[in-house]
């Protein structure tokens, strides 16, 4: 994987849109239309409406927080990891899901701290 594919597939506003706006825009779609040909009273719908579009909420901010935490590390790593961060992007593969690049990004930075702190005396 490259820099350049992490920050324009992955860390991009269109993938947050894609993955998970619409999705949970769909689910909510479809959930208020079975709701509402079940026929619940008014109140019940006001109810079942509010709970759903808070878990649709719920879902996007958790997802964006994801991603945000994910450009953090990777913004991180490029600027304190300038020379080796591009070589260790480049051992992991293409297709990955988010949370395997947010474990691999973690994995590197732990690895490159590690290596950068390694005491001189072998403990």
């Amino acid at each position: 994987m490259t820099q350049e594919r992490l920050e324009n597939h992955y860390l991009s506003l269109w993938y947050w849109v894609r993955y998970s706006i619409l999705p949970a825009f769909a689910v909510l779609l479809i959930i208020l239309l079975f709701v509402r040909l079940a026929r619940p009273e008014r109140i019940e719908l006001d109810k079942i409406s509010a709970i759903s579009g808070f878990f649709a909420l719920y879902f996007i901010f958790i997802r964006g927080g994801h991603i945000y935490m994910i450009r953090t590390i990777h913004q991180q790593l490029k600027t304190e990891y300038a020379g080796v961060y591009p070589k260790e992007l480049a051992k992991l593969p293409d297709r990955l899901k988010m949370r395997q690049i947010g474990a691999s990004l973690a994995r590197i930075k732990a690895d490159l701290f590690r290596r950068q702190n390694k005491p001189k005396n072998g403990f």
